[in-house]
């Protein structure tokens, strides 16, 4: 079942953002790297979150009611140098309890932020997706989203 996040939800959506942070660090510790008060600043942000009508945030759980998934989106300005003919809705937090439901119950939460942001005049969906999360990635290609750009790191010394 996918609805509307409450604040109710804001304890179980935190845990899966961890594991994100957590998997996508190991992948890319570089870009990737969690602050170590991550989960203390990113509470009361997700709390803001799903109170702010400005913001698209939704929850999928299972037939036991047990929440499995979460995306967010916000609508942004598209980069001045761009013209897809309307705002853009970036979808950032997203994510799922077990890799192997993004071909369903990532599919349908993006189709479910999609037909919201339609509904305010969005013409253009960007969602971020780290390069080694092949479940998450196979499931927005199957939701006809296509690849517009990869990001390439370096650490710096600042000495």
């Amino acid at each position: 079942m996918i609805r509307d996040a409450t604040a109710v939800d804001v304890d179980a959506i935190a845990s899966l953002a961890e594991a994100r942070r957590a998997d996508y660090e190991r992948a890319q510790p570089q870009f990737w790297r969690r602050a170590v008060v991550a989960v203390e600043v990113h509470r009361p942000w997700l709390a803001a979150m799903v109170v702010d009508a400005d913001v698209v945030s939704l929850v999928a759980s299972d037939d036991d009611g047990e929440l499995i998934g979460y995306a967010f989106a916000c609508l942004v300005p598209s980069p001045p140098v761009y013209d897809p003919g309307g705002p853009t809705g970036l979808v950032d937090d997203f994510q799922l309890a077990n890799p192997t439901l993004w071909s369903t119950v990532g599919v349908g939460l993006l189709a479910a932020v999609r037909e919201r942001l339609a509904a305010r005049g969005v013409v253009q969906l960007v969602v971020v997706c780290g390069r080694h999360d092949d479940a998450k990635r196979a499931a927005l290609t199957s939701a006809g989203l296509a690849v517009a750009s990869e990001w390439y790191v370096q650490p710096i010394d600042p000495t």
